[in-house]
Order: C-alpha cells, then structure tokens, then sequence
C-alpha cells in the first residue's frame, strides 16, 4: 500500500480531490491503480494500492 498526501489544500481542490477519487473509486481495471481508501478530514490522504515499477508512459 502506498499514501499520498495533498501538499496543499484549500476548497477548489477539496471539490477536484472528491471528485477524482469518487470516480476513480469505481474503475476495475489491470492497467489501473487500485484506490483503497481516502479521507478529506483531519488531513487529506490517498490510500492506493503500491507499484514497486514505473508505470511507462
């Protein structure tokens, strides 16, 4: 497992962070990191699955 934290956060980025990880939360895929958990409140933080490589681009 790998957390990711926000280096800052104020309410237009609270409203993209909900967004992108309510979406994301729904996608199943091989290709696809999977999301675990994520938390808005105290602090803000992705819980994602851990990819010991580099994904290519």
């Amino acid at each position: 497992m790998a957390i990711k934290i926000p280096k800052s956060f104020d309410k237009k980025s609270e409203k993209i962070f909900v967004s992108e990880v309510s979406n994301w939360s729904k996608l199943d895929h091989p290709n696809i990191v999977k999301l675990y958990d994520f938390k808005i409140l105290p602090i803000p933080y992705i819980e994602m699955e851990f990819c010991e490589e580099s994904v290519p681009i």
